[in-house]
This record gives structure tokens, sequence and C-alpha cells, in this order.
């Protein structure tokens, strides 16, 4: 390779690219880092999303099928994209010559083994484990359980290296793949979310929302069941005998779930106390944060940390999550007011939270210094860098090596 040709990573990434949902968004740091660490990635994605400017980065999307919305997590619309990835990653393979394939999600199913077809090492990133979740799911989705888990595991095998997301992940990965390199890579804030927000932009926000004078409950992201948003809901109606001024505001969701989740709230008789300010870009999610008195987090799903817990702790705003691991891997009592994954149990700690605002603002420090020391661009970069030295086989860095606080 020259200097004036960079060495090319094609990262594929079955989502459509840009949106505000957790693998996008981990997706987008990871082109980042790549492009910051002298790579140039070519990204091959779903059609649909936001284009967005990074160093290095080129977007290259499939032609649209006639199915409709892709959803967050597995799908059968998202599935018939899969052979359509296929075809154009293996033109993009033939054409030029690639140092790393990187397979995000289920893609590594059938990109690892066609990595290897064009012997070029190839990177399995596990954000899911989409074996357990079609086999916890509908009778189709237990039917395709055991042929995902089949094809993970001979993707893992095939891997140079495996990224993963969380720790259950890793050893996961450990467990059906003995002798392949795993790191463990975990979700970083969104830009920004060390950055306050202006005061009179604050109450700006809160005067066209009808929040002036309300304590406010906000929960940010989509609205996929694993989220645990209707749960919040219930949890509101529980909350509103004891906190009569509380209201929460769900700030993200397309249309669809908008209009369901609205009439879930009127089915229990809180429709005025719920405000939906739809999705929102990234750059105003500091704005929307700075507007509450609480952040909640009611994911039900226990095994994959949502990344909007690490923007949370970054806000300095007091947390609210359900007491499962998916959380209490990164907070605990000491950093956030953690309750049982029920409609009561986050009832009662949002009361707690909101009733005693010193001590929230303790743990909110507590979280927001935790986050960055563990949990800065900085650390992911460097452990990117390791984990491609490893899979193209080079020297990593010495910097990337190095111990770094923050």
């Amino acid at each position: 390779m020259t200097a004036a040709s960079p060495p090319r990573v094609l990262m594929i990434a079955p989502q459509t690219f840009f949106t505000m949902a957790g693998t996008p968004i981990n997706v987008r740091f990871m082109c980042r880092a790549l492009g910051q660490l002298g790579y140039h990635v070519d990204l091959l994605t779903l059609p649909g999303g936001q284009d967005v400017q990074e160093p290095g980065l080129s977007i290259h999307r499939t032609v649209r099928l006639p199915v409709g919305t892709v959803p967050v997590g597995f799908s059968m619309a998202k599935a018939l994209y899969n052979p359509v990835l296929m075809t154009h990653a293996s033109a993009m393979l033939a054409r030029r010559r690639y140092t790393a394939v990187h397979a995000v999600e289920e893609s590594a199913f059938w990109a690892i083994p066609l990595a290897r077809l064009y012997d070029v090492p190839a990177i399995c990133d596990l954000d899911s484990d989409l074996p357990g979740l079609l086999a916890a799911g509908s009778g189709a989705g237990r039917r395709l359980a055991g042929l995902a888990r089949f094809l993970r595991r001979r993707a893992l095998r095939g891997s140079a290296a495996i990224a993963a997301v969380v720790r259950p992940l890793a050893d996961l990965a450990r467990e059906e793949s003995p002798g392949v390199p795993v790191f463990e890579i975990a979700d970083i804030p969104l830009d920004g979310a060390f950055d306050a927000p202006a005061p009179e932009a604050v109450q700006a926000l809160r005067q066209r929302l009808d929040l002036t004078g309300s304590e406010v409950i906000a929960y940010t992201g989509n609205f996929d069941q694993r989220q645990g948003v209707e749960v919040l809901v219930e949890a509101m109606a529980l909350l509103a005998p004891r906190r009569p001024n509380a209201r929460l505001l769900l700030v993200g969701g397309h249309e669809g779930e908008v209009t369901a989740m609205r009439a879930h709230a009127a089915s229990l008789g809180v429709e005025n106390l719920v405000r939906f300010a739809g999705r929102q870009p990234p750059e105003q999610m500091s704005l929307y944060m700075g507007a509450a008195d609480v952040l909640a987090s009611p994911r039900l799903e226990p095994l994959i940390t949502p990344l909007k817990i690490f923007t949370y702790m970054a806000s300095g705003r007091p947390i609210v999550a359900t007491d499962l691991p998916t959380h209490t891997r990164v907070i605990d009592g000491n950093s956030a007011f953690l309750g049982e994954p029920t409609a009561k149990g986050l009832a009662d700690a949002l009361e707690t939270a909101l009733q005693d605002p010193g001590r929230a603002a303790e743990r909110a420090a507590a979280a927001c210094a935790l986050v960055q020391e563990k949990h800065s661009f900085a650390r992911f970069k460097q452990e990117m860098a390791q984990l491609y030295a490893t899979a193209t086989g080079q020297r990593a860095p010495e910097w990337a090596t190095a111990p770094l606080n923050g």
C-alpha cells in the first residue's frame, strides 16, 4: 500500500444507516475510529437512512426492496436483504483488494465464508444473541433458531478475530470458537453528550412541550419491545397519584410506534401526562436530556447493554434503570436508581429519584465520572486498533497497548 492508497476495509452492516439506533451508532463510531487509524472504510448497508460524513468513509447502499420499513432487530424484511447484500459484497471483493472484512451481526453468517473465499481476514462483530432472540420469539423464529446457531458458530470459527459489545457475548464467542481472539469493545456516549445545553434552550423546549414546572422523566431511543417503553408508560400510571406533577417525555419511535404508544397511554388514562417528541437528530439529544429531571432506561432484555445508558451517564442527569445485568454491568446503586423490571419496580425507583434531588445529583455525578473513565472514544479507538492489528496479523502500535485512563 502507498501513502495515496490507504488500507481498505469492507464493513457490512445489515441495518438502515444512519439512524438513531444502537447498532448504527456503534457502526458510525467504528468507522470514525478506523478512519483515524488510517483505514478507508467501504460501508455496505441497507437503503435509506441519513448521509453522514466521517474521515475515510464511503457508504454503499443496496437497491430498495418492496418490503417496507426495516425495523430494529430481526425481521423477515431484513432477512430478505441479506442475499442482496451478499451479491453486492461479492462484487466489491472481486473488484478491489481489501485488508479486512468486518461483518456486523447476522451478515457474518455469509460474509465470513465469503471473505475466506477471497482470502481476506474477517472480523465477526457480535452486537446481539440472534439465535437466543429467535428461540424466545414466535413459532417461525423458534424454527430458525437452530439454523442461526449453526451459522453463527461457523462464522465465529472462521473469523480472524471477534468483536463483542458485552461480556456475555464475548464469553459465548470464546466458548463456541476456541482459539479465535475475542475483543470486548463496549459502546460509548453520543457526540456532545458531555456538553450541557444552554439553559434558555432547555427552558424553550420545556415551554414548547408544555413541561414548564413539571418533574420530567425522559426516555430516548427506539420503541422496540425489548426496550420496555410500554412498561415505562404503565409505571407512569402508577407514579401519577404519588407525583402528580410528573410528566413522561418519550424521544424516539417511528410514526406507527408513536401512534400505538399514544393509544397505550390513553388506555391507562395517562395520555395527558405523556409527551411524544418523535425521532430527533443526534446533535439534539443533549438538549432533550437536559430538559429532564430523570432519565429512564426500562430495558427488559437482560443481555445487551443499551447504548443510551452511556449517553445518559455522560449527561449528568440522574438515571433510573431496570435492575438487570444489561444495566448493572455498567452502573450500580451508587451511580443510578435501580428498580425491578416491572411497572411497579420502575414507579418505585422513579419516585425515589424524584423525591431526593440531592442524592439523585450525587449518583448522576458518579455515573458521569465513571463513563469518562471507562467509556471514552480514546479507549474505543485503542481497542479497535488492537482488534485490527490482531485480525490482519500486524503488530499493534505502542500507544494502542499502553494503559489509558479515560
